[in-house]
């Protein structure tokens, strides 16, 4: 009967045997006790076994503790450590695409690279104030679905820069270069993809324009 070697982490664990491999069970109880019974052997094997993966165990139990204070440790560092929070907040902003063989425009990039992060999705904003009333004329109306954005987004904990897609819907008729005026002068210089719809209403009546936006999250 050919031998068979230990398995590997049942023989590194056997401390205080002799042998580092096992020989077969049936001949070497024929030889102690004239018989092949594996009784005794089994026995003796199995309960090996058992200590070595019990040991194991223990061992994987103590190496993830080790790794949940590692975790906490990282945790705190980057808490308390300015500079390394700068970096998270370089890692989490926006790339902007801009082929050369498309025009470029200093209001809008053709297309925007979001990072691993969590994703801000703000619903539609109108022209309404915070008691709910809409201001009149597409400019006033503009302006403030811009700023309703922002608020939105401050509240989420990032900012334009951090905006991957806007998408603006202009009632037919209104006059878009005044509507492009005023969304500039709230949004400022920070170039994102955009996305200019015109449809045939809102569905609150009196309302000339809609805002959404989808936005990082910096950690």
């Amino acid at each position: 009967m050919a031998d068979r070697s230990c398995p590997p982490l049942v023989s590194r664990w056997l401390h205080g045997r002799k042998r580092t491999r096992c020989e077969p069970v049936a001949a070497r109880n024929t030889a102690r006790f004239g018989a092949p019974a594996a009784s005794y052997e089994t026995w003796e094997y199995a309960g090996s076994a058992k200590t070595a993966l019990d040991q194991l165990e223990t061992q994987l139990d103590e190496l993830i503790h080790h790794l949940s204070e590692v975790c906490l440790l990282r945790d705190l560092y980057l808490h308390t450590n300015p500079g390394t929070r700068q970096e998270k907040l370089m890692t989490a902003k926006t790339t902007h695409i801009d082929p050369e063989e498309l025009h470029h425009n200093p209001a809008f990039t053709q297309g925007v690279i979001t990072p691993a992060a969590r994703m801000l999705h703000v619903g539609g904003q109108l022209g309404t104030e915070s008691t709910g009333s809409l201001l009149d004329g597409i400019e006033a109306q503009t302006a403030q679905a811009m700023r309703n954005v922002l608020t939105v987004l401050a509240a989420a904990g990032t900012g334009p820069e951090h905006v991957a897609k806007l998408n603006i819907y202009l009632v037919n008729g209104v006059d878009a270069q005044v509507g492009y005026a005023a969304s500039r002068s709230v949004w400022g210089d920070h170039r994102t993809a955009i996305t200019v719809v015109s449809t045939a209403g809102h569905a609150r009546p009196g309302a000339l324009v809609e805002i959404d936006a989808v936005a990082v999250i910096p950690d």
